[in-house]
């Protein structure tokens, strides 16, 4: 078994953001294993973290975008291809600003980045995801999956009506040397016609012909790397997307016509399928049984069935099996059930709740909300779903504390909240 990586040392790089515009100091530094990769908001009060994971993406616009709480980072996915191309399993990403710097458009600098660093052998194996069966997500013609493979490739079908484009498909068997050749000097594609339309959603304003190859009507304006340029840089942001399953995969990736959305969703669904897998099936860590133990809510309340990984003061992670028995669904609504907003609220608070609580401090008091902010809702949650609850302490002090929570469907994030608890 191989053991996991990190940076010899810290290495730093600044440019601009390719949808912002605006400068950003970016510096790789080397963490301890099981880190994972962590972006962190040095420019921010408190600097604020994300973990590099797929329950952390929020947005897919033109870009990944992953947040928890205040900590929000996008365009990420070029120096995430870089790092887990590399065999970088652990690395703190400091970042001045939101948006990682564009570079040259592609994942070459961050590739440079890395080699200036060095890599370090940590002395814990590697646990890596090898697939078993087909896995898949399918949208309107368009697919990612992935099949049971002893190595990693990817095959990627492109269609595109510009007269220099048309049908175009890459097929590799991933290898770092393979990536820095092929697949790591491929740039970001734009089209003049969709410039004013980008801006005027905020996106493209660091775009230029220095970092995005540019096709007007008719031809190329500045000069190809490779004359499949395009399908080559969506195997890039496949293999960057895919590195938020947080696990070296063993498949073959097979897309056509796959974006940030679709490559996302696979990522959700492998990170769920790897997070199942290290946790034996998803055993519980606290059970229903143990939870009662913790929290003083009683059915029809309890809204917790599992505790799967617990942090005190720090994080929590717990599961709520939604079924057609609950008592809520015979108001809400008879002829089509939805849970309630305020509950799905309640039970993202008492996986929070359990965070507290368990800690010895904390064991005989009782943490009630003291406020709400940045609720979002962002799809129903009706019967047969598998709620999936996540909550990270921001902040605590006094009697007076604020965790982030999400709440997850089958990788899909469904409601969040930044919830002010007292104890007493």
């Amino acid at each position: 078994m191989e053991n996991q990586t990190t940076l010899t040392q810290a290495v730093r790089y600044t440019d601009i953001g390719l949808h912002s515009g605006r400068p950003v100091s970016l510096e790789l530094r080397p963490a301890p294993a099981n880190t994972g990769i962590v972006f962190v908001r040095a420019d921010l009060p408190g600097r604020p973290a994300v973990r590099a994971s797929a329950d952390r993406v929020t947005a897919t616009l033109r870009a990944t975008t992953l947040e928890a709480g205040l900590a929000k980072v996008f365009t990420v996915e070029h120096l995430l291809a870089a790092l887990y191309v590399l065999g970088v399993d652990n690395c703190q990403v400091e970042m001045s600003a939101a948006e990682a710097p564009v570079g040259d458009g592609s994942a070459l600098p961050f590739v440079r980045l890395i080699e200036q660093a060095g890599i370090t052998e940590l002395p814990v194996p590697r646990q890596q995801l090898s697939v078993t069966d087909t896995v898949e997500v399918v949208e309107d013609g368009r697919f990612i999956k992935i099949l049971p493979y002893a190595g990693l490739k990817v095959t990627f079908t492109s269609s595109n009506p510009h007269p220099k484009l048309g049908i175009q498909q890459a097929e590799y068997e991933i290898t770092p040397e393979l990536f820095i050749r092929e697949i790591a000097p491929a740039r970001t594609i734009g089209f003049m016609h969709e410039v004013e339309a980008l801006k005027a959603k905020g996106l493209g304003l660091g775009g230029s012909l220095d970092n995005t190859l540019v096709y007007d009507e008719k031809t190329n304006l500045n000069p190809l790397r490779f004359p499949d340029e395009l399908v080559r840089h969506k195997v890039l942001d496949v293999l960057g997307d895919l590195a938020l399953v947080g696990a070296p995969l063993r498949g073959h990736v097979v897309a056509v016509q796959s974006g940030h959305a679709l490559n996302t969703a696979l990522a959700g669904k492998l990170w769920r399928l790897h997070q199942n897998k290290t946790k034996k099936g998803c055993e519980a860590l606290l059970d229903v049984i143990e939870i009662q133990k913790i929290l003083p809510h009683r059915y029809p309340m309890l809204l917790v069935d599992r505790i799967l990984e617990l942090e005190p003061m720090k994080r929590a992670v717990g599961i709520k099996c939604v079924t057609m028995n609950e008592r809520f669904f015979t108001g809400h609504f008879p002829d089509r059930p939805v849970m309630p907003g305020v509950l799905l609220l309640e039970a993202m608070g008492q996986v929070g709740g359990v965070m507290v609580m368990c800690s010895p401090e904390h064991q005989k008091t009782i943490p009630y909300f003291a406020g709400m902010d940045r609720v979002k809702f962002r799809r129903p949650v009706v019967p047969g779903d598998q709620l999936r609850m996540t909550a990270e302490m921001l902040k605590y002090r006094g009697n007076i504390g604020k965790v982030w929570t999400q709440a997850f469907v089958d990788g899909e994030l469904v409601a969040e909240a930044e919830l002010t608890f007292a104890l007493t």
